[in-house]
């Protein structure tokens, strides 16, 4: 589920993203761009990032992880960081 928050200006969000990746791919891929991060949370520009590794979700004998991330800051700076990250976890299959 992804949910979008508006808050004061049009400038400045929350934006939530529940993903099926694991948390340590995606701790990996936020802490190349900030190797400063620690403990889930990260800054790409003027986006805060918050991942949290939730309980897999269990369906019968398939077991598939899920995190919740969390991008806070500078609307277009937030959607740049999300369109980078989708991109990199693009599968097409094959």
């Amino acid at each position: 589920m992804n949910k979008t928050l508006n808050t004061g200006s049009d400038d400045f969000y929350t934006y939530t993203l529940d993903s099926s990746i694991s948390g340590s791919m995606v701790k990996k891929f936020f802490l190349r761009q900030d190797p400063h991060g620690c403990n889930g949370s990260y800054r790409v520009n003027n986006c805060r990032i918050t991942v949290e590794i939730k309980h897999n979700r269990d369906y019968g004998v398939i077991s598939i992880p899920c995190t919740e991330i969390i991008f806070k800051g500078k609307k277009e700076d937030c959607k740049a960081v999300i369109d980078a990250f989708r991109f990199h976890f693009l599968s097409a299959g094959g």
